[in-house]
């Protein structure tokens, strides 16, 4: 379970005995999407469950009546117990299936327990948080695309063209962030790798400027291929962190961008959400 923007690590970076690890699907909570992820989280332990409760049952033999042990708990009369001795086991199976949603609840809160200690304890990153805590989305259509904005953020530029990039720009009433949908014009023949690296070498100069991670390798965003140039950088709302999107669609190059003042609290994390949410939903026109 990856939180607070954590990354899984390397087989190179984990000691032998843990190098197996780096090779097992994760599951990523994040504030944004809280009940959604919760949710996949007791989807994937539902299925795991599945598989290790799957009980197969030997025909009861006449040896089984009178070689069962006595057991305390065999006789006990919680109606949660688990059935054991010889002779239950078909009762046992029955119970575990029975039960195995109850079981995925209790292990998901098991693991949300360590999550919210580590968050408690200062290991879950920035705190606090402002205006952006519980962000909401609608669907904003413009003249040559479609997608999910952030609700009731102010559009202050419509299909303005600035440095070859036609440019949609949203900013937060209480000017905690901005949101971009730039669609390319002058360089649209160039590769999202292309525009990706000519923007982290014209960003790297400026002031305020920290790399956080660009992904040279396609990320899968919905289905859609695109490339992260995740920063620190002095915007007009302060010290800021921007997360971007490179990808193309529809033929055309396209670039969904967030800035999330520090201010805000979680920026790092709410940066990315917002800018993964509008790169997933973007649609040409």
């Amino acid at each position: 379970v990856l939180v607070s923007g954590a990354q899984m690590p390397d087989r190179r970076d984990l000691p032998p005995e843990l190098g197996a690890m780096a090779r097992r699907n994760a599951l990523e909570l994040s504030d944004k999407r809280w009940r959604y992820d919760v949710g996949q989280l007791i989807s994937a332990l539902e299925e795991l469950l599945a598989e290790t409760t799957a009980v197969d049952v030997a025909p009861a033999t006449a040896g089984d009546a009178t070689t069962t042990e006595a057991s305390p708990k065999a006789t006990s009369t919680d109606p949660t117990q688990i059935p054991a001795g010889t002779g239950d086991r078909e009762r046992a199976g029955d119970w575990l299936r029975g039960h195995g949603r109850l079981l995925a609840g209790v292990a998901a809160l098991a693991v949300l327990g360590v999550v919210l200690a580590i968050v408690a304890l200062g290991g879950g990153g920035d705190s606090g948080g402002g205006d952006l805590a519980d962000l909401q989305f609608e669907r904003y259509t413009g003249s040559t695309f479609t997608v999910d904005v952030p609700v009731d953020w102010d559009r202050t530029k419509t299909d303005e063209t600035v440095g070859g990039v036609r440019k949609t720009l949203f900013e937060d009433p209480g000017g905690e962030g901005t949101v971009e949908i730039d669609q390319e014009v002058q360089e649209a023949n160039l590769s999202p790798e292309e525009r990706m690296n000519q923007a982290v070498e014209m960003r790297s100069v400026e002031r305020g400027y920290a790399a956080l991670a660009t992904t040279t390798d396609p990320q899968n965003v919905d289905g859609r291929e695109a490339l992260l140039f995740w920063y620190e950088h002095d915007e007009g709302i302060g010290p800021a962190t921007v997360a971007t999107y490179f990808f193309d669609a529809g033929g055309r190059g396209w670039r969904t961008r967030a800035a999330v003042a520090k201010k805000a609290g979680d920026s790092d994390e709410s940066a990315k959400d917002i800018a993964t949410r509008m790169a997933m939903t973007l649609e040409p026109r």
